[in-house]
């Protein structure tokens, strides 16, 4: 059993890094191939589809694991024609609002575009699940091969799809050729034979399950993809997509860290959480080390950032240091939250997470009023920053009100210095990646020598209760 659960976060992982890869590579051609305005609107029609996909999601596939009699063909029959039906409402709407969808971006032209990525939807609907009700045997191989393989087949359509069109509409056309080929190989590895029902019990339960799940699809839109919607409906094309690849060069190192912390950190807190000692040592070093590596990666990004845009992306992607910089202050935070968030996972209370990205979406609510006043992106960034800054201190606090688990003063150290940098951003936005640099050195001398003194002793000093 240790062993499949080892390969399987193995496998879970590497499918994660996978599908982040692909989509990387496939703006990086579409971004050397369309040019800033035409990939501006590519993102536009990305975002949209995303939105689709998860206010429409049920989590039909998780119950099919979850549920006792998931591995029965009769629910997974049922499960089928949830989808189906799915698919064909999503559909439907996205065809339906394309116009007006595409004239609240201000391209009133894309309209057909994003009325033809409602096939993308009606597509997936007919996917098999088999695949997924493997899962229940902690068997993620069915996985990897349907999403890594229809995520590598969308990759190798950009190119054609570009020749084919000659714009933005590659993008539609790559979404929708994945689609097909995540359906095709779902099929094709497949144990049971496809069959497909719609008997209201079984719908009831889905739904019943689902719709907490709809709703956290909603606020997780708000928190990965909600900056950007603001961006696209407050600037032009050219200004979004510079905003939306930087972000999204920072965002996958983030995933990767927070997919690695559940498969390696979360066994060892939960294994940990009946002995509160040995639980706030584990938590306070994990904290710290979470701190040092923010450090780093906001060193990085803010040194290398528009290099390496300008490398992958070109030279025309290269954006201001101000908003680079509210940027790598909020994704260095979001790593940070990686450590609360991890712990109240291990101590089964999930509903931390959803309460601390509550506050995150504060941060949104910042930034659409700085959209709606016609502010410049750096504003936008910085509103990301303080939205992060908030969801931790929330975690942290959270934490401490349910369990008593306390947070080390050394890991505020961090959030607290970055997020009073906004001032800096305000007033002195030429003088913004300076200081992030300057300071982050600083902190991160002081955390080599913290940890130095501090390595022999069994317990971190300076605890917030």
């Amino acid at each position: 059993m240790a062993f499949e659960l080892k390969k399987g976060a193995f496998l879970v992982s590497g499918n994660q890094i996978v599908v982040e890869g692909t989509i990387l590579l496939r703006n990086i051609f579409l971004a050397r191939l369309l040019g800033p305005e035409q990939m501006g609107i590519a993102i536009m029609l990305a975002i949209t589809l995303r939105f689709l996909e998860m206010v429409s999601y049920l989590g039909a596939d998780r119950l099919l694991v979850q549920a006792s009699d998931g591995n029965t063909s009769r629910f997974q029959s049922n499960a089928h024609g949830l989808e189906i039906i799915r698919g064909l409402l999503s559909g439907i709407a996205l065809s339906a609002l394309a116009y007006p969808t595409a004239v609240v971006f201000g391209y009133p032209d894309i309209a057909l575009a994003v009325a033809s990525l409602g096939l993308v939807p009606l597509v997936r609907g007919f996917v098999h699940l088999d695949y997924r009700r493997a899962q229940r045997k902690f068997s993620f191989g069915l996985t990897f091969k349907v999403e890594s393989l229809a995520s590598v087949l969308s990759l190798l359509a950009v190119w054609p799809s570009w020749k084919l069109t000659g714009d933005y509409s590659a993008l539609v056309w790559a979404s929708l050729i994945q689609a097909v080929a995540l359906v095709c190989l779902s099929h094709i590895y497949a144990e049971r034979r496809y069959r497909m029902r719609c008997e209201w019990n079984y719908l009831a339960r889905m739904l019943k399950f689902g719709w907490p799940m709809l709703i956290n699809s909603l606020l997780m839109f708000g928190v990965f993809q909600g900056d950007k919607l603001i961006v696209a409906l407050s600037v032009s094309a050219e200004q979004l997509s510079r905003y939306a690849l930087a972000l999204q060069l920072g965002l996958l190192p983030t995933l990767i860290l927070a997919r690695g912390s559940l498969t390696l950190l979360l066994p060892l807190l939960a294994r940990q959480q009946n002995i509160k000692a040995e639980f706030l040592v584990l938590y306070e070093r994990s904290l710290v080390t979470f701190s040092f590596v923010a450090l780093l990666f906001a060193i990085g990004y803010l040194s290398l950032g528009n290099s390496i845009l300008a490398l992958f992306f070109g030279q025309n992607y290269v954006i201001e240091s101000s908003v680079l910089a509210g940027l790598g202050c909020a994704l260095a935070i979001r790593i940070m939250r990686v450590g609360p968030s991890t712990a109240a996972l291990a101590l089964g209370d999930s509903k931390i997470l959803l309460l601390a990205n509550l506050w995150r979406l504060g941060g949104l609510l910042i930034a659409a009023c700085a959209g709606f006043y016609g502010m410049s992106l750096h504003f936008i960034a910085m509103a990301a920053a303080v939205g992060e800054g908030l969801a931790l201190m929330a975690g942290m606090q959270l934490l401490n009100k349910y369990h008593n688990v306390a947070t080390p003063l050394s890991a505020l150290l961090v959030p607290v210095i970055l997020m009073g940098l906004v001032g800096v951003w305000l007033f002195y936005p030429g003088y913004a990646v300076r200081a992030v640099l300057a300071v982050s050195v600083l902190i991160l001398s002081s955390f080599i020598a913290y940890r130095i003194i501090f390595s022999n002793q069994k317990h971190i000093p300076g605890t917030l209760h």
